[in-house]
């Protein structure tokens, strides 16, 4: 067990089909004292899990399992273990400065962007605590965890963004400050716009990069135990000229939505003339297809004739079950709005010709880059000599460069706060010029976009034979 709270439990475990150390978390979306998920939130836990397991972001912890105990309901997550340093650990002697703000910013923000295009809503879910972001290389890239609470609305919050911007705040050590000049000003300014607004991933993203600062903002997101538990509608938009041109497709979703919407009134109309209210007339607002969350709701006048003479038993009606009845009718006519639109044509796509990937091999050669990003998060082995052997500028990453014909290669890479016996310049410098294999996993280093071995011992580097 690494810690616990009122919130859940995190275990260091090993994945018996890998071998490999990994993160297994325990969730009590309740309380300790409660139980866990059931019905459609636990089917729509279940789902998201699915979709996570298909990622593979070079920003995030991969989702390698998860799902509800049988017992009891409570969740779990099974996920790639922090291998490198916390960002809190990495601002204990240091502050970050402007740019690796910034790269902080922008590399939370774009993987928001991401989750938002695979789940079709605005997934504000990364965990974005100084103890659980990820620091690789020489502050070169940052790795996310997510949170499943997040993903179902059970974990309140101030919002991703916000959250992002009191991280980004507090590890610079601006708290409080107000910064000037070209680039600190432009992150300050961005910095006072995320706290204070309920900015989107997408606005934020736009108000980093120096646009203006959005006069509206979005909602708070949606919880996946809505989106995925009843229909929604397709993730693609519908384009702005085709809004503009009337098409066909926007017509048919918002016909569909009238309709609805009438049905609703009408229900609701009768049930107050059972129960000795007057027709009178009603105002209504119909939401826009693409906010399928806002509730159709009846403004009666209050300017009523004496009341009709009723049945004994309608009188005797609850208010309570009145209430219940005018909830499961917007509860009805919710749904088939959100049918309509789900149902609503699609412009077809064109077919777009798949490259078949290449099969596996059993040795790469550090030139052949686009077989290895097809092996991305896998381990592989390299066969080629070592040209250098070489410390970043900060000495926190070892670089073991090798050599072949492509402008473009693989590196090794090694992380020297690991503190591995024999992983040192002076003890690996004497490979230099010798052929070598080394083994490793696949990844893109997001600094540099360049693809990188990740290599943690030095059993993974063995020297070959001179022939």
């Amino acid at each position: 067990m690494v810690s616990q709270d009122s919130t859940g439990a995190v275990f260091l475990a090993m994945d018996t089909q890998s071998g490999s150390e990994v993160l297994l978390q325990r969730f009590f979306p309740f309380g300790a004292e409660e139980g866990g998920l059931e019905g459609d939130e636990l089917i729509a836990y279940g789902q998201a899990v699915e979709r996570m397991k298909e990622l593979n972001h070079p920003s995030l912890r991969r989702v390698i399992e998860g799902g509800c105990d049988p017992v009891d309901g409570m969740p779990f997550l099974v996920t790639e273990i922090r291998s490198s340093p916390s960002l809190r650990e990495a601002c204990a002697s240091a502050t970050l400065n402007v740019a690796q703000g910034r790269l902080l910013a922008e590399s939370a923000l774009a993987l928001m962007l991401d989750l938002e295009k695979i789940f079709g809503q605005v997934a504000e879910w990364l965990v974005l605590q100084p103890e659980d972001v990820e620091v690789i290389g020489d502050v070169e890239q940052f790795r996310f965890g997510v949170d499943p609470m997040k993903w179902l609305g059970l974990r309140p919050g101030v919002g991703g963004v916000k959250e992002l911007a009191a991280l980004v705040e507090a590890t610079m050590g601006w708290s409080g400050r107000v910064m000037t000049g070209s680039t600190a000003g432009l992150l300050s300014g961005w910095m006072r716009a995320a706290k204070s607004r309920e900015l989107s991933p997408a606005q934020a993203m736009d108000v980093l990069n120096g646009g203006a600062v959005p006069q509206k903002t979005i909602a708070p997101s949606v919880a996946l135990s809505t989106a995925l538990a009843t229909p929604s509608a397709p993730s693609t938009p519908v384009s702005l000229a085709s809004a503009k041109s009337g098409g066909s497709t926007v017509w048919f979703v918002f016909g569909g939505i009238v309709v609805v919407a009438g049905l609703a009134i009408g229900i609701v109309m009768f049930l107050n003339n059972q129960q000795g209210t007057p027709p009178s007339p009603v105002v209504t607002k119909v939401a826009p297809a693409s906010n399928p969350t806002e509730k159709v709701t009846p403004a009666v006048t209050t300017n009523t004739p004496a009341a009709p003479v009723v049945r004994e038993e309608e009188k005797t009606r609850s208010l309570s079950e009145e209430d219940q009845m005018r909830a499961e009718i917007e509860r009805k006519a919710l749904a088939l709005q959100q049918q309509a639109a789900a149902a609503s044509p699609i412009p077809p796509k064109k077919p777009t010709p798949t490259v078949p990937a290449q099969p596996k091999k059993s040795e790469y050669a550090p030139g052949e880059v686009e077989l290895l990003r097809q092996q991305m998060g896998e381990e592989v082995v390299i066969v080629a000599p070592v040209k250098e052997v070489k410390l970043s500028s900060t000495s926190k990453t070892l670089y073991i460069m090798l050599d072949g014909p492509a402008p473009e290669k693989i590196i090794g890479r090694y992380l020297t706060n690991l503190g591995v016996e024999g992983m040192s310049v002076s003890e690996l410098g004497g490979l230099e010029g010798k052929r070598v294999r080394v083994s490793g996993k696949v990844a893109n280093e997001l600094g540099t976009n360049r693809l990188i071995l990740d290599i943690k011992t030095r059993e993974q580097i063995i020297e070959e034979a001179a022939p």
